[in-house]
């Protein structure tokens, strides 16, 4: 059972979780997860975004321009490995793995 208190006159609530199974509660754009796994408050993809320019500066730009073409990238995904797997099998306009781990880097210290 998941007990959500939560105060409207200010920002303050709390939650409780009093189950085993990880679970995940979301309250507009702040995404909460109890149990093993931490969900961050937006995708990859939508993180290297931001990285996109008209004319790529470095591989990371070239990674994001690349990765706006690509249809079938995982979109909303925040996972690691999905990504990672992803890229491996499909990735052909990536030269290195390493422009993706280093993106990811990133992408982890703007989200922490």
């Amino acid at each position: 059972m998941l007990l959500l208190y939560f105060n409207i006159f200010s920002d303050d609530f709390a939650l409780k979780w009093t189950g085993r199974d990880p679970i995940r509660y979301s309250i507009c754009k702040l995404i909460f997860t109890i149990g093993r796994r931490s969900y961050m408050y937006k995708s990859f993809y939508h993180f290297l975004m931001k990285y996109r320019t008209a004319s790529p500066k470095d591989q990371i730009s070239a990674f994001a321009n690349s990765a706006y073409d690509d249809l079938a990238f995982p979109k909303n995904s925040e996972d690691y490995d999905e990504l990672s797997s992803y890229l491996e099998l499909n990735g052909h306009y990536l030269k290195t793995m390493a422009v993706f781990d280093e993106a990811w880097e990133l992408y982890l210290i703007s989200e922490s």
